[in-house]
């Protein structure tokens, strides 16, 4: 099984937020907006939160004291390293800074990184033993990445927690939830239901269901109708049928 979150437009997250499994938040928007960084700071003790770096969002990922911040005013569990794709030497001086600033207040998640087999080998084997998550990123092609860790490893912490960071498609979300059943504790965040149903698509009616309109920055603002909730609320259950 993978637990799900999502993120979720401000205006609709204490109604959305218990349809989902834990909680993402997005650093940005919870310096930005007291009332996000309060919603999730009074969240139940026991709901887990993971803190994004909204590289995704933003185009660039937010420095590591700002992320420190954003952690302790949303009492984050994980925080996600800030990241850029492709960029492993850069990415780990970052998860080096991330953990010497905030090892003992949160559990940090860092991203899987490398343009070939023997750099993203050489990345894990020095992130491995300090990281706490292993996210793998959107639009790559996570089932190799995945494939290629050596099983021996498993004892490292960020082999027992992985995140997907995003949906590329379904038959993915599949196959990854068979894994769970055995390698990992398993998650995934996506904005795909909220998105499709934006533009009034059932993400069951066999379309791609990457390149939605609805850019990841303008969700957080959005304001759905009542029957575009109603859609949303079958996109996820759709969903749901593809992470157990």
């Amino acid at each position: 099984m993978i637990k799900l979150a999502m993120e979720i437009p401000t205006s609709h997250l204490a109604t959305w937020s218990p349809l989902t499994d834990f909680d993402f938040a997005l650093a940005h928007k919870v310096l930005e907006d007291p009332a996000v960084a309060r919603f999730y700071a009074e969240r139940s003790g026991s709901r887990e939160l993971i803190l994004d770096n909204s590289m995704h969002e933003l185009g660039y990922p937010l420095p590591v004291k700002e992320l420190a911040r954003a952690a302790d005013l949303c009492r984050a569990d994980y925080v996600i390293a800030p990241d850029q794709l492709k960029q492993p030497d850069q990415n780990l001086a970052w998860f080096e800074d991330t953990v010497n600033e905030i090892a003992g207040h949160h559990k940090v998640a860092v991203v899987h990184c490398g343009p070939t087999p023997g750099i993203r080998q050489k990345y894990f084997t020095r992130v491995a033993a300090r990281a706490d998550m292993l996210c793998l990123p959107f639009r790559e092609n996570r089932m190799l990445w995945w494939a290629e860790i050596d099983r021996q490893q498993l004892d490292f912490p960020c082999l027992r927690r992985v995140h997907l960071l995003g949906v590329n498609d379904l038959a993915e979300l599949y196959v990854f939830a068979r894994l769970s059943m055995r390698d990992a504790e398993w998650s995934v965040d996506t904005s795909k239901p909220i998105k499709w149903a934006i533009e009034d698509r059932h993400i069951g009616d066999g379309f791609d269901i990457r390149g939605a309109k609805t850019t990841s920055h303008a969700l957080l603002d959005a304001k759905l109708t009542t029957p575009q909730v109603a859609l949303m609320i079958r996109n996820l259950e759709h969903l749901r049928a593809y992470l157990v």
